[in-house]
């Protein structure tokens, strides 16, 4: 995973403390840079999240840059324009 910049997790309902807690650690002893996970456990379009998280390597975790609902825009690592509503 040298190359990887980004990683997108989406997490699921039977997967929680995996991907909020297991995953994340993993990418971090990796180094990737960046790490988002969309989460939505209810189902409904206005409760789809994306948590924007960018490496700390000094603490060796990530630190939460933003979390987003709705519409978002995005410089960086990749500009990027989402409507999360309309993802499901």
């Amino acid at each position: 995973m040298e190359r990887c910049v980004l990683l997108v997790e989406v997490t699921s309902p039977g997967s929680v403390t995996t991907d909020q807690v297991d995953k994340p650690a993993e990418y971090a002893r990796a180094g990737i840079e960046h790490f988002w996970r969309v989460e939505n456990l209810t189902d409904e379009p206005a409760d789809l999240a994306l948590f924007r998280y960018r490496l700390d390597r000094e603490g060796g975790g990530y630190v939460l840059l933003e979390a987003h609902k709705g519409k978002m825009t995005v410089p960086t690592p990749v500009a990027l324009r989402l409507d999360l509503a309309g993802l499901l």
